[in-house]
């Protein structure tokens, strides 16, 4: 396969890219909200804590395989022919997930911004400018990453600071009365819809400019991992027993902000930010879908292809698309299994096999 991206970004745009596009999952938490109610920081908790040899699994590959993506490891590893089957799964799973991530963003503005407004004109127009960006590349997609994360930061200190006369740190008592199984499946729900979809990164880690990436991988997954179960907590301390009554408990919150009688109904501020998450979210993975459809065809860029698979991703949204109810039991049930195969699974069998038959490249010249 040959190299089809040679834009260069930094370690610190790498660094924030991370942590936005885990930020961008806060409202994927009323998945497996209605599991542990107020305990459902514990799972967000747990799967931070388990991701984390999985991150050391995918450093240990790229590592291994220096300035190689992940559909180029799967040819050095399995071989021309299981390696393309396994490639063949990822960009399957790269639809999915662009589909779904775009259904999200379509019921987010349905909801609470443009009620009336029809489903293709939403996505239609969002997917322009994301097709935009994807064209121009990974530099351009990253470039004001650093400004969504800090934004998002911002967010959520606003939030605590609008609502700290509605918190009560009681309503994240009493702990440990669900079962246990409940707990087991809220903390893999919690990895499937926060965590693991940071597979990614390894079609990302040849772009970036550093032999450091670990460092930055997991600053990047310390600042989303701490807003989001920031996020969470600060939820549950507000609504209570009845955040699990919500699809979107982080934007009933923010609803709930009134800072005097002239100034209310600062959700509508505060959706740009959701929007702006979204966006990122939503490019980074059309990106990486594009260019695995590209490298898996041997194209000679990615480019070319854009739009088509644009248009690949909002058709393939409309069946995946289902009322909120099923869609978080699908989340919580099917969607986390199969997560956890693709995103944990494969890398890890990747991993263990070139282990195996003592599969390596050389660092390029010049690396320390």
């Amino acid at each position: 396969m040959t190299k089809l991206e040679f834009s260069k970004i930094s370690p610190y745009q790498f660094m924030f890219s991370v942590a936005c596009y885990m930020q961008a999952s806060i409202l994927l938490g009323s998945t497996f909200i209605p599991l542990l109610k107020q305990d459902t920081w514990m799972a967000v908790l747990f799967a931070g804590i388990i991701c984390i040899p999985f991150l050391i699994v995918f450093l240990t590959l790229s590592k291994r395989f220096p300035g190689l993506n992940l559909f180029q490891i799967h040819n050095e590893v399995f071989g021309p022919v299981i390696g393309r089957i396994i490639s063949g799964i990822f960009i399957l799973y790269f639809l999915v997930l662009a589909s779904l991530n775009l259904s999200d963003f379509n019921a987010f503005i349905n909801t609470t911004i443009l009620p009336k407004t029809p489903n293709i004109v939403i996505v239609g127009s969002f997917m322009i400018v994301c097709a935009w960006a994807v064209r121009n590349g990974i530099e351009i997609i990253v470039r004001y990453a650093g400004v969504f994360t800090f934004a998002s930061i911002l967010l959520l200190v606003l939030t605590v600071l609008f609502t700290s006369d509605l918190i009560n740190p009681r309503h994240l008592l009493p702990m440990f009365q669900q079962p246990l199984k409940n707990y087991v499946q809220a903390t893999n729900t919690s990895l499937a819809a926060n965590f693991s979809e940071l597979v990614l990164v390894l079609m990302v880690f040849p772009s970036v400019n550093t032999d450091k990436t670990g460092k930055f991988l997991f600053l990047g997954y310390t600042i989303g991992f701490l807003t989001i179960f920031l996020t969470m907590i600060s939820d549950i301390s507000v609504l209570g027993s009845t955040v699990g009554l919500f699809s979107k408990p982080s934007y009933e919150v923010i609803r709930m902000i009134t800072v005097s009688e002239t100034i209310s109904r600062l959700e509508i501020i505060f959706s740009a930010a959701i929007i702006l998450r979204f966006y990122f979210r939503i490019s980074m993975i059309y990106y990486v879908l594009t260019l695995a459809i590209a490298q898996f065809f041997n194209l000679k860029s990615y480019r070319p292809i854009v739009l088509v698979t644009g248009m690949l991703i909002i058709t393939n949204m409309y069946p995946l698309q289902a009322s909120s109810v099923v869609s978080q039991s699908w989340t919580r049930n099917s969607r986390a299994i199969l997560w956890m195969f693709v995103d944990f699974g494969l890398p890890l069998l990747t991993l263990i096999i070139a282990l195996i038959r003592k599969k390596k490249l050389p660092l390029p010249e010049g690396s320390t």
